[in-house]
């Protein structure tokens, strides 16, 4: 059976090296097409198949059909999933499936793999967003519940009451407590020092695809890199800071949209950036969330109807352990600096931040121990929404950086 696997792994690496050459060589290609027989090929021959039909049982599953496969080759995630579903065959993949959406169920068993345990409510959801209906925020009641369940967790220091209460954990991904020591996360020091060259680097690797409602999608300054734009602004003339906007929009490849690409198009331009400005420690990817068509997040700041932020996290790990090949030294601290602009963002604004968002890759948020991806706004909010949402989230970033 490892044999089986070792060579099935080697197949598979060679049919993904070539199906990326071709893509980054600039031929017109349909990715997806390719997608469709790479996942048909792999799935008439993968052994994780049976393997996990014997551990599992004889329940149907659907998009893991690829996830052996494009676990491994990240770029290509998004266009292999896709033909996962269009794959014709219900393949037996475990009961996992058949617990989709009983959260418990799924992180307890991510956990026991890990020999670790996870109690209590943890959300498990699917896709790039979590869905909630159009709401006002009430600032008294919410700024209650926001101090009672920061002073819980400063009192007890628990990770299970951590991560039921501040984070939504994706399904691509899996929990492992070890990476949550909260003692840690509370009480690292994210201060910087203000001098005379970039200290925070501002990009968007979605930033040709990311608009408003009522935005014009081919004019990027009314995008979430205006946003981008603004933000800098903010963050420069109100607070001091030194500040480097990357307005590339990195999904922009061969004249086209490609989502699933633009964190390798990314990669080598923001590390050269901070090769070439070794003062940058800070580093904020900024997107715009997609969510439901029936959404729309709005929080009231200072009489202003004003879009909601997420913090997001990327945690290199598979539903079944870590993406070796994703290795993130600076994951600790990245968990910890987006845990503690939550807990800012309730202390000084109720409601304006959701839960910090969980996902299974990394998302270039390994360069740096201060990265961040924020996903400010969805594509339901108004330009306007977007832009009140900057003056709250500059003055969190602030409060973190400067120690107060």
């Amino acid at each position: 059976m490892k044999n089986i696997k070792k060579i099935c792994k080697y197949i598979t690496g060679v049919l993904a090296v070539i199906v990326m050459s071709v893509s980054f060589s600039g031929y017109s290609v349909n990715r997806g097409y390719i997608s469709d027989i790479v996942c048909n090929i792999f799935m008439e021959n993968n052994p994780s198949v049976q393997q996990a039909e014997e551990n599992y049982g004889k329940d149907d599953a659907i998009k893991d059909v690829c996830t052996y496969f494009y676990n491994s080759f990240s770029p290509y995630a998004e266009v292999l999933e896709a033909a996962a579903d269009k794959y014709p065959k219900r393949v037996s993949i475990g009961e996992i499936n058949t617990k989709i959406g009983e959260s418990n169920y799924i992180l307890k068993r991510n956990a026991e793999s890990e020999k670790e345990t996870v109690n209590g409510n943890v959300d498990v959801v699917f896709g790039d967003g979590y869905d909630e209906s159009i709401q006002v925020s009430n600032d008294d009641t919410v700024k209650n519940e926001n101090e009672n369940l920061i002073n819980q967790l400063r009192q007890n220091m628990d990770t299970d009451f951590l991560i039921k209460n501040f984070y939504i954990v994706d399904s691509t991904t899996s929990v492992k407590k070890s990476y949550f020591k909260v003692k840690r996360m509370l009480n690292t020091d994210f201060t910087i020092q203000k001098e005379d060259a970039p200290q925070i680097l501002i990009y968007h690797t979605h930033g040709a695809s990311e608009s408003f409602e009522g935005s014009s999608k081919d004019v990027l300054d009314e995008g979430i890199i205006g946003v981008g734009d603004y933000l800098a602004q903010v963050l420069t003339e109100t607070y001091g800071y030194k500040v480097y906007h990357d307005r590339t929009p990195y999904d922009m490849i061969n004249g086209s949209i490609d989502r699933s690409l633009a964190y390798a198009k990314a990669l080598p331009c923001i590390s050269k950036i901070l090769a070439d400005n070794p003062s940058i420690k800070v580093i904020i990817d900024l997107h715009r969330d997609g969510v439901g068509k029936a959404a729309k997040k709005v929080v009231n700041i200072n009489g202003k109807s004003t879009a909601k932020v997420m913090f997001f996290n990327g945690l290199s790990r598979s539903k079944t352990g870590e993406r070796q090949y994703l290795r993130n030294d600076n994951l600790a601290d990245n968990l910890a600096f987006s845990l503690q602009l939550k807990i800012k963002s309730m202390e000084l604004y109720p409601d304006f931040a959701k839960p910090v968002y969980l996902k299974g890759y990394r998302y270039n948020l390994h360069l740096l121990p201060r990265s961040l991806l924020i996903e400010l706004g969805d594509q339901n909010n108004t330009l306007e929404e977007a832009k009140n949402a900057v003056p709250p989230l500059a003055d969190v970033l602030d409060s973190v950086l400067s120690g107060q």
